[in-house]
């Protein structure tokens, strides 16, 4: 085997059947080294191709992380534009502040004409007010006097009765004889402190009056139907003579006072006249 070996390598005249089994088997090992080679090669391209077993984590993790981060980004940049236009609206601010004024007059003074204008619209919506509730008045005693009842000879012949109480039935009439008592007080005289009733009609709408007004209420009663220190006074009524009785303290000195009845004809000017208390 080695003498056939080194024929063929020196190139020998051998050539028998020896000499091309050998030729044969070093052709087949060459094949098989090629062969080798080859899978070496694709083997190592296979094990560079194939990612490691960790790929599949770390994509996992790219996946959850990826959204997170660009929602901080953007989140990032929506703050930088705010804050950017906070400081960009200080600034105009600032800037404006700093301008001087073209005003012809100082802040601090007054403009006559103004004023002068201020003065004249005033004075334009009170006789406004005036003017409105003067009219609201009138419609008001027309309603009321269309709803009184009138009654002769009552409680003696040759009176006649005015009957005041279907008013109080009706309460947007009930409601509009409070108001029109108090447009009349407030356009005829000062504000009260105190409002007298007098008995015993007086009583039906001298507190809510009071009360309407922001004034104290005191009754007048007939003799003998008030406790305590009472101030008494006599006058004279068409069917006769009654007197008349209030507490003493009722009303204080120097009180501004309205009496409320529904007639006038009634003699408190004396009995004020004797307490000297008004």
């Amino acid at each position: 085997m080695g003498a056939m070996a080194h024929a063929v390598v020196h190139g020998g005249p051998d050539t028998s059947p020896a000499r091309r089994l050998l030729l044969a088997e070093m052709g087949w090992c060459r094949r098989a080294w090629v062969e080798s080679a080859r899978t070496d090669r694709l083997c190592s391209r296979s094990v560079l191709s194939t990612p490691p077993s960790l790929h599949p984590y770390l994509s996992c993790l790219l996946v959850l992380l990826v959204p997170p981060v660009l929602l901080v980004l953007c989140l990032r940049s929506m703050t930088d534009q705010i804050q950017s236009t906070v400081h960009d609206r200080k600034e105009d601010r600032r800037r404006s502040s700093d301008l001087p004024s073209t005003s012809a007059h100082p802040s601090s003074a007054t403009d006559p004409t103004l004023t002068s204008g201020e003065g004249n619209a005033s004075q334009g919506r009170l006789a406004a007010s005036a003017s409105s509730s003067a009219a609201e008045l009138a419609s008001l005693k027309i309603k009321l006097t269309a709803a009184i009842r009138q009654f002769p000879d009552f409680p003696s012949p040759g009176i006649l009765f005015e009957d005041i109480l279907p008013i109080f039935a009706d309460t947007t009439l009930h409601e509009g004889l409070i108001r029109a008592l108090e447009l009349h007080v407030s356009q005829a005289y000062e504000k009260p402190d105190v409002i007298v009733g007098l008995d015993a009609r007086g009583f039906l709408f001298g507190p809510s009056l009071a009360l309407r007004m922001g004034a104290g209420f005191v009754p007048v009663r007939k003799k003998g139907k008030v406790p305590g220190p009472t101030v008494t006074a006599s006058f004279e009524k068409e069917y006769g003579e009654d007197f008349f009785q209030m507490q003493s303290d009722g009303v204080r000195p120097g009180q501004k006072v309205l009496i409320v009845d529904d007639i006038i004809a009634t003699g408190m000017s004396r009995l004020y006249g004797r307490g000297g208390s008004a």
